[in-house]
């Protein structure tokens, strides 16, 4: 029995000892090269901003720690710290190669697109360690013509040199917010709009009271957003974010030539110009869209704007789940007297592999008769 306890001890001594000199390790610059295998959940109902296709030409970012059967992963035992992956051969590869350590075991953590700098600016990774396992931070841009469809990969936990090529699984991590718009209006009002030469454009749009940074936590089964308390929403709401033609922050001007239609949608707007990547998040009661538009000449100058602001965060569909798209539909009742309206659809499928789950929201009328009809002089 001694001679067993003895032999015990010996082997967890040697099995510490081989730990620890992984832990020790630098990067080795030659063996058998890290290879990943790329998997990504498409989001429906619209074309994400990251794909697998885009992976191929924007690359990856890759952190990779020692652990052995689960071990806790810090700053003391990283071996890959944000390496750049790219496509070549099929496959996604460091240039130049990062390689296997023999003997040592790695668990591995993802996001895409990739970018140089992740200890401060939008992601933060790690920001932090909680229960063995890294913390990430992220805060879109405030300039949405630079906000990008962050992707998170699943953690790859305890792979060796004998498992081969490491299957990646991404998911999109954020909210896509779209937005499309149509005019409505009695006869006499859509007479004296064609009579004249005038047609309705949308010329900001601004989200305000919005959560703007938020962190998310692994386990060993995925990742999630840390949900606050409904007490704390307003607090946490503090970013806005303003689409405009005359700043240049919309992902496409084209829509400042394209006139929104009368009745039908203008899907052109939703596709090409109103675009945001948000954080996930139940809306704070206060969240708030202002719209302005205005009359235009066909000439193109400005006759006429007004602005109308929709309380987003009392309409039903008030939460932004994670890899879905919301759609606010903005309709313009040009009557005088009339109101806009809004109503919020959300579609797309949730990251994770939950099922669709497709809603509309309630319109929401903007309380006050501040519109009564547009001054349409003649052109």
């Amino acid at each position: 029995m001694i001679i067993r306890n003895g032999y015990i001890a010996w082997v967890l001594l040697m099995g510490a000892v081989a730990l620890a000199s992984c832990h020790k390790q630098e990067p080795v610059t030659g063996g058998v090269p890290i290879a990943l295998q790329v998997g990504m959940g498409e989001t429906k109902a619209a074309t994400a901003g990251t794909t697998t296709t885009s992976l191929q030409s924007e690359g990856l970012g890759l952190f990779a720690w020692y652990t052995e059967a689960g071990g806790y992963f810090d700053g003391a035992n990283k071996y890959l710290e944000n390496t750049q992956f790219s496509y070549s051969a099929g496959g996604f590869h460091a240039t130049p190669a990062a390689y296997w350590l023999p003997g040592c075991r790695l668990s591995f953590f993802s996001y895409a697109p990739y970018q140089a700098n992740v200890s401060s600016g939008s992601l933060v990774f790690p920001s932090g360690y909680e229960n063995g396992f890294p913390l990430v931070s992220y805060t879109p841009s405030a300039n949405p013509a630079q906000q990008v469809d962050l992707c998170l990969s699943a953690p790859m936990l305890d792979r060796s040199l004998s498992d081969g090529v490491v299957p990646l699984s991404f998911t999109h991590a954020l909210t896509k917010v779209l937005f499309k718009a149509r005019w409505t209006g009695d006869a006499n009002t859509e007479t004296r709009m064609a009579d004249r030469g005038y047609t309705v454009r949308i010329t900001e749009m601004t989200l305000s009271h919005i959560r703007g940074t938020n962190t998310v936590h692994y386990s060993r089964e995925g990742y999630h957003w840390e949900i606050p308390a409904t007490s704390e929403l307003e607090a946490l709401a503090t970013a806005s974010y303003a689409l405009s033609s005359t700043s240049g922050t919309l992902v496409d001007l084209d829509h400042v030539n394209a006139p929104i239609p009368k009745d039908s949608w203008n899907e052109a707007f939703v596709l090409q110009s109103g675009i945001l990547y948000l954080l996930p998040q139940a809306l704070a009661p206060s969240a708030c869209l202002s719209v302005t538009f205005g009359f235009y000449k066909s000439g193109g100058s400005l006759a006429e704007t007004f602005t109308a602001e929709f309380a987003i965060g009392q309409l039903q569909q008030y939460e932004w789940p994670m890899g879905k798209v919301i759609t606010y539909s903005l309709t313009l009742d040009l009557t005088p007297g009339g109101y806009p309206t809004i109503t919020g659809t959300l579609s797309g499928n949730i990251a994770g592999g939950y099922q669709e789950d497709d809603g509309v929201g309630d319109g929401l009328s903007h309380p006050g008769a501040y519109y009564n009809g547009p001054n349409l002089p003649d052109v």
